[in-house]
């Protein structure tokens, strides 16, 4: 096939443009990504190595870029960081917050529908609790409708002032 025509064959004989080639290329490098970077940070907790627990999760917030894009992480790395970490995990919690800020019922395809079955009931519960808390704050307008989530709270900072000297600053 020559440069100048649009598309490519596909394996059923259909043309495939080049760009949903790119698209579908990228969705699964990031996903594999996220699947690898979500393991690098369950390494990093059961080894109390805080320095990669804090990249692996500044890696996985770019991923899910949670204020700019509605992304929610796969039901599969769901699973794969409440089946091994604790539920208070920073992992644990930017999954929840970002399902919570970014989730709607068309996101899930067939696939996600069936993996859904497979998440720990603890991550459902989460997400309960932090709707319920979001709403109060919302109702006491302490919170808006469409709140930003920060990378900092995800740090495991052990003070408000290193945190506010931290990098991630920059990332809100």
């Amino acid at each position: 096939m020559s440069a100048s025509q649009p598309g490519l064959p596909s394996p059923t004989g259909s043309i495939v443009s080049r760009t949903s080639l790119r698209v579908a290329l990228l969705t699964t490098c990031a996903c594999i990504h996220m699947r690898r970077t979500s393991e690098l940070f369950i390494f990093a907790d059961k080894y109390n190595v805080p320095q990669l627990r804090k990249l692996s999760v500044t890696g996985i917030w770019s991923l899910l870029d949670p204020n700019r894009r509605r992304k929610v992480p796969s039901y599969q790395d769901i699973t794969l960081a409440f089946e091994n970490l604790p539920e208070k995990a920073p992992l644990c919690k930017l999954f929840v917050d970002v399902y919570c800020r970014n989730f709607e019922n068309e996101m899930d395809d067939e696939k996600e529908c069936s993996a859904k079955g497979m998440v720990p009931m603890t991550f459902f519960d989460a997400v309960v609790w932090r709707h319920t808390h979001a709403r109060k704050m919302m109702v006491k307008g302490e919170m808006e409708i469409g709140y930003r989530l920060k990378l900092a709270d995800y740090h495991e900072h052990q003070s408000q002032e290193e945190a506010s000297k931290c990098y991630c600053k920059l990332a809100r």
